[in-house]
């Protein structure tokens, strides 16, 4: 499972919602929660990476897409949903490029299966 996130829509819903980033891009990542989001939603995203400090890396980020998970971890319902990056609090922007580069790294040696 990866990085434990906290989301909430900027605009119009009160309270945040939780969800596990499950990949990460070039332009942003894609996270598995209970909520479908729309294209467009800017979302605040809270990532609590369990290998860094506990203070979470808050991002601001734009839904690319969302659509229904076809194999979720957990019973129920669950959404994928693909965020590009639209900007990363000054304070997190060295420990959001040390989480990418692990990630990316993760993900080549799984490609490579290293």
């Amino acid at each position: 499972m990866g990085a434990k996130i906290q989301f909430k829509k900027l605009t119009g819903v009160v309270g945040s919602q939780e969800g596990y980033v499950k990949n990460v891009s070039a332009e942003g990542f894609c996270f598995s929660s209970k909520e479908k989001l729309k294209i467009g939603d800017i979302l605040e995203v809270a990532i609590a990476e369990k290998a860094m400090e506990e203070v979470p890396i808050c991002i601001q980020g734009q839904v690319a897409w969302s659509e229904k998970d076809p194999q979720p971890q957990y019973m129920g319902e669950y959404f994928l949903t693909g965020i590009k990056v639209l900007g990363v609090r000054k304070p997190d922007e060295a420990r959001f490029i040390m989480l990418y580069c692990e990630r990316m790294l993760s993900e080549l040696k799984s490609y490579l299966h290293l």
